[in-house]
């Protein structure tokens, strides 16, 4: 709980909400309500998110997010099957989880993104070789991916245009 004074418009400043680290991941509300007896409130959503945004969780791949909160040692084993997505090629590959979007390459040349939720394919994108050894890895809605044409591929997380390519050395293959 927290006193603020706003503006005209209703906007106010000066205080912080800090988020409990036991919140789950998902949408939360912040509700303000005026004092007195005139009864009227406002309320703002704010989204917890517990992205793994490439293998190994950062780039020194410590293999865990320090921010999840849901599974533990003991509930993983509950675990149970949501979805599955079909590539016409393998996928070996490490995915990205990020935004509620799951990004991982195949041997058939695409990069693809599933929601996280339906497994529902939400965009795919075609390189010029297999992604085979590459990982994804998602920073500022761009994903980053290496294929076996050997160029590196920057794509928007949303749409799936590519944003960029660079070629990499011959025979090199980039490892996200």
């Amino acid at each position: 709980m927290a006193l603020a004074v706003t503006s005209a418009t209703g906007a106010f400043s000066g205080i912080s909400v800090t988020v409990p680290y036991t919140a789950l991941p998902g949408t939360h509300w912040v509700t303000g309500v005026a004092r007195g007896t005139t009864g009227t409130s406002a309320q703002a959503s704010f989204r917890v998110q517990t992205n793994w945004s490439q293998s190994g969780y950062s780039p020194l791949h410590w293999g865990r997010n320090p921010y999840e909160n849901v599974l533990n040692t003991v509930n993983v084993g509950t675990i149970d099957l949501d979805w599955t997505f079909a590539a016409t090629g393998a996928i070996t590959s490490s995915p990205a989880v990020a935004g509620g979007t799951v990004y991982f390459g195949s041997a058939d040349d695409n990069l693809y993104a599933v929601n996280v939720t339906t497994g529902a394919k939400v965009w795919s994108f075609k390189t010029g070789a297999a992604i085979t050894d590459s990982s994804p890895a998602v920073a500022n809605g761009i994903v980053y991916i290496g294929s076996t044409d050997d160029y590196l591929y920057a794509v928007n997380a949303t749409t799936g245009a590519q944003s960029w390519k660079f070629k990499t050395r011959r025979g090199h293959q980039f490892v996200a």
